[in-house]
């Protein structure tokens, strides 16, 4: 089900964008030529990824990819504010719901690889360039949505008993 939904959200993405097709049909490249590509191409092509990972049974890459593809998605949105609200910040909502979710739930099982993800997301996305927006004319944008996600890890880490209590509560797994 979670699959069906991801592959209607990238088709209305590519429905949208006004992009090469072959750039936009993200379900048909394997994880392997989404890796080569995709610092180049469009934020959605980091969900895919991250979805065709976690299928794949890598979920620690697929977390790690969700959280690189939420900081270059919410940077293309933020130094893009006059964006159709129907377009691409109404596909971000929908893959952070039909990708995300699942991902969170599983990565937040393990806290200490939780926190390490988002680390390691922050590193990556400071070492690599940015071949869709960007960095150096919207560096404002870039660093507000690099501290929003380093200001999350920190909360979380704050809050760390309370979310193990919650999923304790919750019958949601702890590795």
């Amino acid at each position: 089900m979670r699959t069906t939904l991801f592959a209607l959200a990238v088709t209305a993405l590519m429905a949208a964008l006004p992009l090469p097709a072959a750039a936009q049909n993200f379900n048909a490249m394997s994880s392997a030529e989404l890796l080569d590509t995709v610092e180049n191409t469009h934020p959605a092509a980091y969900f895919a990824l991250a979805a065709k990972l976690y299928n794949e049974g890598r979920r620690e890459e697929a977390a790690e990819w969700l959280y690189i593809g939420q900081i270059r998605y919410r940077f293309h949105l933020t130094a893009n504010p006059d964006l159709p609200r129907s377009g691409d910040p109404a596909l971000f909502d929908s893959l952070m719901n039909n990708v995300g979710r699942p991902i969170n739930e599983y990565i937040g099982g393990d806290f200490d690889e939780w926190l390490a993800t988002i680390d390691d997301a922050l590193a990556w996305d400071e070492a690599y360039p940015n071949g869709f927006t960007d960095k150096t004319a919207n560096a404002d944008d870039l660093a507000t949505v690099r501290a929003g996600l380093a200001s999350l890890r920190e909360n979380l880490a704050g809050r760390r008993s309370e979310i193990e209590s919650y999923r304790r509560l919750n019958g949601l797994p702890i590795r």
